[in-house]
């Protein structure tokens, strides 16, 4: 991530969640509250709630008030979090990517994975597995495209690809024996 180049605004988005001066040197907290306020906040949780709440706009950014945020169409919940949403102009009232679903999708998944769970345990930590299988697979592909676009060495690429396929084994693995013991009890 760090590198000199600032062409695509990386550096001023990394300053922005770290809080780090211009003459400062990213340290291991720094990478870590990046990797959370950025990565797992922004990167990941909003676009979860974009399905499971609402879309703000189309606007790309580093963050902000008014550039791509999940919104719920719940006034106090989206005043809370981005202020007063029925002050805003007509243009971004009227884009086309703002929806609300009034948390509805969420609500009914966290109803449906509770009634799930009352009436059949065995089930639903079947599905589970899936579920959690699913994402490690996905994981891995995911992994595997940044190695291959970003290690260059062919001899750091194929350990790297080793290294992944590996730690994706040895996590599905986990997380299969951890699932079917939970389920059946073993």
């Amino acid at each position: 991530m760090w590198d000199g180049n600032n062409d695509r605004n990386q550096v001023d988005c990394y300053r922005q969640y770290t809080g780090l001066g211009e003459d400062e040197t990213p340290t291991m907290k720094d990478n870590l509250k990046y990797a959370i306020g950025y990565q797992a906040y922004w990167m990941y949780l909003r676009y979860f709630m974009w399905n499971f709440a609402g879309r703000q706009n189309d606007q790309q950014g580093p963050g902000g008030i008014t550039k791509g945020n999940w919104i719920s169409g719940i006034k106090f919940i989206d005043a809370a979090r981005l202020g007063p949403q029925d002050k805003l102009p007509q243009t971004m009232l009227d884009n086309k990517a703002r929806n609300t679903y009034f948390l509805l999708p969420l609500i009914l998944g966290i109803i449906g994975l509770i009634f799930h769970y009352n009436r059949s345990q065995k089930d639903f930590f079947i599905v589970m597995l899936l579920f959690i299988l699913n994402t490690v697979y996905h994981m891995w592909i995911g992994m595997q495209e940044i190695i291959l676009d970003y290690v260059h060495e062919d001899k750091w690429k194929f350990l790297s690809l080793m290294a992944n396929t590996f730690f994706v084994f040895a996590v599905g693995f986990a997380s299969a024996f951890a699932v079917l013991k939970l389920s059946f009890g073993v």
